[in-house]
């Protein structure tokens, strides 16, 4: 089977070389939150063993099977949450960024993208962390790229996120498409 993608003509020139895809995240970060979620996990499991043990408090309320089936969806949904904290991140390819966060996925054309700004993502108080700006004017926040430390105030910890986005932009400068220009 041939692709098409991959041949050059020989009077166009070379081509120009893809720009490499890159996969960014804090690991220590999501791998932390990650073992509250599988460790929150494990103690529904528990849980469960414990409510066995007490025939007097499953008795009267509808039978073991009724408190084994809650105990065993609260540990599926905090292991689920715990895989997808796992795999959050931010992947910028040719075609596209992917941001990966806890309980979403966002996908972006690379000429969506406008540019990285320290931002706060997430609801209340939310974590500082690099924050997408898309064209339209719409905003993502990185989660996986956070701040670690608890915050108080977000004044230096938006600073400290500054080198990172400028790092983001170079990377999505290399990504966007070009603009053509009228001739």
């Amino acid at each position: 089977m041939a692709d098409d993608r991959t041949h050059a003509h020989a009077s166009a020139g070379p081509a120009p070389a893809p720009a490499p895809a890159t996969w960014m995240r804090k690991r220590r970060r999501t791998l932390l939150f990650a073992g509250y979620a599988f460790a929150l996990s494990a103690f529904w499991i528990a849980m469960i063993f414990d409510v066995a043990g007490k025939p007097s408090v499953y008795g009267p309320n509808g039978g073991l099977a009724v408190f084994v089936l809650f105990f065993l969806a609260l540990a599926a949904a905090s292991a689920g949450l715990g895989v997808r904290v796992a795999r959050c991140g931010l992947w910028i390819d040719a075609g596209e960024i992917v941001v990966r966060g806890p309980l979403r996925t966002w996908r972006v054309a690379a000429g969506c993208a406008e540019r990285f700004e320290p931002g706060v993502a997430g609801p209340g108080n939310g974590t500082p962390c690099p924050v997408l700006v898309r064209t339209d004017g719409k905003h993502i926040g990185v989660w996986a790229l956070g701040s670690e430390a608890l915050t108080f105030g977000y004044k230096r910890a938006l600073e400290d996120l500054r080198p990172l986005c400028e790092q983001l932009d170079t990377i999505l400068a290399g990504v966007r498409p070009p603009v053509p220009t009228a001739a």
